[in-house]
């Protein structure tokens, strides 16, 4: 009976044990393009409601932020800019999802 416990017991907990799976990739155009982190690189999405220009004012005005990539595989309004240094990425994209207009950060 305490082995039928212990197993019972095994299997719960292997079943509430956090699993880290990531994404490997993602549909674009029908096909399958690589995912990946590249940290000179981020995307950002606006609030509905912002304007190009108020875009173009936001971007200019995060000094990390080199230049916007035109990218072809971009979906949903996101804007790839590039960035000048990978020093502190963690803590630059915390900071950026604070700024008034920017929706997403990623």
């Amino acid at each position: 009976m305490k082995k039928l416990y212990f197993l019972i017991a095994l299997i719960g907990a292997i079943a509430l044990m956090p699993i880290n799976v990531s994404a490997q990739y993602y549909y674009s155009g029908g096909q399958q393009v690589p995912l990946g982190v590249d940290s000179l690189k981020v995307c950002l999405k606006f609030d509905d409601l912002v304007s190009q220009q108020d875009q173009a004012d936001i971007i200019s005005s995060i000094g990390r932020i080199v230049s916007l990539l035109p990218d072809m595989n971009v979906i949903d309004n996101f804007q790839v800019c590039s960035l000048m240094t990978v020093v502190g990425y963690d803590s630059f994209l915390d900071s950026v999802q604070g700024v008034v207009g920017i929706y997403l950060v990623e």
